[in-house]
């Protein structure tokens, strides 16, 4: 995610430049962040679907061993 202080900076530099470029680069960095938090948020899924996934294994693994004693 950009941070507040990447965000000043940024606002320095698009102050020296012109607007139709200050507004493309602004668009940009716009699109970034939020395909930014969309993989985040994709990532924590998957992981969550990966540790319940880890759990039934282990569960019919277990329970097999206990079925077979």
């Amino acid at each position: 995610m950009l941070k507040r202080s990447d965000l000043n900076l940024t606002k320095k530099y698009l102050k020296c430049i012109d607007i139709e470029t200050s507004l493309r680069i602004a668009k940009a960095m716009a699109v970034y962040s939020i395909l930014e938090s969309k993989n985040k948020s994709q990532l924590e899924e998957l992981e969550r679907e990966a540790s319940l996934e880890r759990k039934f294994s282990f569960a019919d693994v277990s329970g097999t061993i206990i079925s077979n004693l």
